[in-house]
């Protein structure tokens, strides 16, 4: 009977030294996913911040190219007017 008995703590020994051992891994595999998402949401905010400023910086180009084209236009609209009324008063 003191054998059994005997036994029987020493699985129950391991076994709860393998539980231990196992809830340990758990917990370090919880810490390395936290991680892991951690740096993943700092690489997709860093990625938004570096999508919104080129999205700024290519509007302001557009903008300006837009304005530049549109000066041309009125520019060369004005002489082609200058021109009809030149061509209609000979």
């Amino acid at each position: 009977m003191a054998e059994r008995n005997e036994l029987l703590e020493q699985h129950k020994k391991k076994w709860e030294e393998r539980m231990e051992g196992r809830r340990q891994k758990e917990i370090e595999y919880m810490k390395a996913r936290e991680k892991r998402v951690e740096d993943y949401e700092q690489q997709l905010h860093n990625i938004r911040v570096q999508d919104s400023e080129e999205y700024n910086r290519i509007k302001i180009r557009m903008e300006t190219d837009v304005q530049v084209k549109y000066s041309a236009y009125s520019t060369k609209k004005n002489s082609n007017s200058v021109y009809l009324k030149y061509n209609s008063l000979t």
